[in-house]
């Protein structure tokens, strides 16, 4: 698993990949492609290919995000490879993997297969995978070797078959079972001339003489591959350190540049370093280390001034070598720049390497990258020049914008907290009011309306001060939305009708397509079916065959809704089902927790009340996980009015109450009305008449002020 990668999706099934076609780091994309292409041989197809393409990081025609494809093409290369003999897919450091390669191994590994395949992993004993129910699935404690085990590791790495007693003895009682420190230890004994093999005939036969020199080891392990290094020539030490700053795996055309050496000099000196132990080798030009503690102890040996300068060489060769994969680089550079005292530098690829993971849609990774580009800012105690204060505005700003979009949504209001500190204090009113919307927003999507209400009304008000449309245009939309949200159909419509032309006059899509969706819910609440249907129909057009990943998943949300709302449950279920199955696949808990919610109404009004139930309780558990307190309560009151009017259960009843008692605290208009509406039926199921009457009636008013015509109909056809 690739160091420092756990915030990059899909970084450890790109090394995977990387490893199993023999991809070496940087090479160029014509022969990657050409690598790629052999995958044919193993049967995959073109949307399998295209997906292999896209993790590496190569052009292809369909950009779409789903990594469904990916998943059915690493599941057909390991079934393939497994065919004919055993395959072992072998993770190190796997406490670094990032979330969505976790997710993609999980699935491969609980998929049947009849190849024979072997996932293995090893971590630290402070990680925890939980591979849930995956068949076959065994834990190993990897403790001390024993000795006979050490026995067998020594003759193994010595290559014979027998190990003399007095060596096995030394090396039993100085490694205490530590297979690293065994290995060095007989790599540091070679190097003294202690331990030797020779070759009788076709025998080979190991050799110690102790007392052949005079040889004082380290006890430690990082003392004993300290004095392991001492023993390197000088210029062969040279491309250590370089190769130990550069960290991972390295070129040799690296080393070339930084030391000045011709390329013959380096390769040679590289070889010599492989028969010593120290590198391996793992490609045609591309080395790496033995083991991760050599490049520690390298660094360690560096003075502090003496391994800046070796970071900024690194970082500029890098950008003089590799001109054409700087943004593939970027965050390598950053960290270089950084570690050079180069700030500046850094921070500019920082913010690179998020543009590169926000065009994939990966935002959360965006984020984490704009995070520590802001951190860095942040550093400079100093006051700051104009420069870093626009620099540090417009950081806060893209994060909020990010937060937004990935749905990150306590974060992002913890940012616009700290933003609008920044703002004010600079008396940027523009940026307050852009600062109080988006920090409105992600408080409307947390289901806070009445803070969300607050903070857009703040940002209106400052955006009419400061006279910008486009800003006031997106304040209306998000006002809209909320109200839409709520169920306050005849106040959004208005609202998002205004926005929409205003989007349309700025010929901006991405606003036509945020006032078009609550539109098009808004209208179909109304029982505005034609309206809905092309509000949402002109919303799938601009987004496209491609749309980013909520968009996609907004986009089948709203069409699984107009469709409920409009009478077409079928149509409902295989939009919401889609829904559900992208919330997950994109790491979107909220989404793939509403949308069941959403199916799970679906499935009652067709009186599917075992998948009904199932759903809502999937939904309500996902809810409670994750602190989504309104989709919790939300699930509550449904799964209580099931019982309430299928078992007759009080139990049942006692829950719609509470349910509905939180959303009239809160203020959850929708909410307050479908409780209401839902008591009626359980108290007219129960004898109580009048009750029931004066819950609809109730029902009859509320949704006739809103413009939920779906819920007045329905009262009105119970008071008849």
């Amino acid at each position: 698993v690739p160091a420092g990668s756990s915030d990059v999706p899909l970084a450890t099934c790109q090394e995977m990949l990387r490893v199993l076609l023999g991809i070496e780091e940087l090479e160029s994309e014509a022969e990657s492609v050409e690598k790629v292409s052999r995958l044919r041989e193993l049967g995959l197809q073109k949307p399998e290919l295209d997906a292999v393409s896209r993790t590496l990081g190569l052009q292809v025609d369909d950009e779409s995000a789903s990594n469904r494809p990916l998943l059915a093409a690493i599941a057909r290369i390991a079934t393939k490879l497994a065919e004919d003999r055993p395959t072992v897919f072998a993770f190190d450091d796997f406490e670094g993997v990032d979330a969505e390669s976790l997710a993609l191994l999980r699935a491969l590994v609980s998929r049947p297969s009849h190849g024979r395949i072997v996932v293995a992993v090893a971590h630290r004993p402070d990680f925890r995978v939980d591979w849930g129910d995956t068949p076959n699935h065994h834990e190993v404690r990897v403790g001390p070797l024993d000795d006979e085990d050490v026995a067998r590791l020594v003759a193994a790495r010595l290559g014979t078959e027998e190990v003399p007693a007095e060596l096995l003895r030394d090396v039993k009682l100085k490694s205490s079972g530590n297979p690293l420190y065994v290995e060095e230890y007989l790599l540091a004994l070679r190097d003294a001339g202690v331990v030797k093999v020779d070759r009788t005939g076709d025998e080979l036969r190991a050799i110690f003489s102790p007392d052949a020199q005079k040889v004082s080891l380290p006890r430690s392990l990082r003392g004993i591959v300290a004095s392991r290094l001492r023993r390197v020539p000088i210029a062969a030490k040279e491309a250590l350190h370089v190769a130990a700053v550069i960290g991972g795996r390295f070129h040799d055309v690296m080393i070339a540049h930084i030391t000045g050496w011709t390329l013959d000099e380096t390769t040679d000196t590289l070889e010599d370093l492989v028969s010593r132990g120290l590198l391996v080798r793992s490609g045609a030009r591309e080395y790496g280390f033995a083991h991760g503690l050599l490049p520690e102890v390298l660094r360690d040996e560096l003075p502090i001034e003496g391994l800046k300068e070796l970071h900024g060489a690194v970082g500029r060769a890098f950008e003089e070598v590799y001109p054409d994969h700087l943004d593939e680089l970027a965050e390598r550079l950053a960290f270089h720049h950084k570690e050079a005292g180069n700030r500046s530098r850094a921070i500019d690829f920082l913010v690179r390497a998020a543009d590169r993971l926000e065009s994939e849609q990966a935002l959360g990774g965006a984020i984490s990258f704009l995070r520590r580009a802001l951190d860095m800012v942040a550093q400079d105690t100093v006051a700051r020049p104009q420069a870093d204060r626009d620099r540090t505005l417009e950081l806060y700003r893209r994060l909020g914008d990010l937060c937004v979009r990935a749905r990150e949504l306590q974060q992002g209001v913890e940012l616009m907290e700290a933003a609008l500190d920044v703002a004010e204090g600079l008396g940027r009113d523009e940026l307050v009011a852009r600062f109080s919307l988006l920090r409105g927003q992600c408080l409307a999507f947390m289901n806070r309306f009445a803070e969300a209400q607050r903070w857009l009304e703040r940002a209106r008000t400052v955006a009419r001060g400061v006279g910008n449309r486009d800003l006031l245009r997106d304040v209306t939309t998000a006002t809209a939305d909320l109200h839409a949200r709520n169920g306050e159909y005849g106040r959004a419509v208005g609202l998002l009708r205004e926005a929409l032309e205003l989007a349309r006059e700025a010929n901006d899509s991405r606003a036509q397509i945020r006032c078009l969706l609550p539109l098009a819910l808004a209208h179909a609440g109304r029982a505005d079916r034609d309206e809905a249907q092309a509000a949402l129909q002109e919303a799938q057009t601009l987004a496209g065959a491609k749309p980013e990943r909520i968009v996609e998943c907004e986009l089948l949300k709203t069409e699984c809704l107009v469709a409920f709302y409009i009478g077409d449950p079928q149509r409902a279920l295989e939009a919401g089902q889609r829904a559900m199955e992208l919330g997950k696949e994109y790491g979107f808990a909220y989404e793939a927790a509403v949308n069941a919610h959403n199916l799970g109404e679906t499935y009652l009004r067709l009186g599917d009340y075992k998948r009904a139930f199932a759903m809502l309780r999937y939904s309500y558990d996902v809810a409670r996980d994750h602190g989504y307190q309104k989709l919790q309560y939300t699930n509550l009151r449904v799964l209580g009015f099931i019982d309430a009017t299928k078992l007759g259960s009080e139990e049942g009843r006692a829950r719609l109450i509470e349910a509905a008692t939180f959303a009239e605290e809160n203020g959850y208009l929708w909410d307050v009305v479908q409780a209401r509406y839902m008591l009626g039926v359980v108290e007219h199921q129960r004898g109580a008449v009048d009750e029931s009457e004066k819950m609809f009636r109730e029902v009859l008013r509320l949704a006739s002020e809103t413009g939920m015509q779906h819920y007045a109909r329905a009262a009105e056809q119970a008071l008849a």
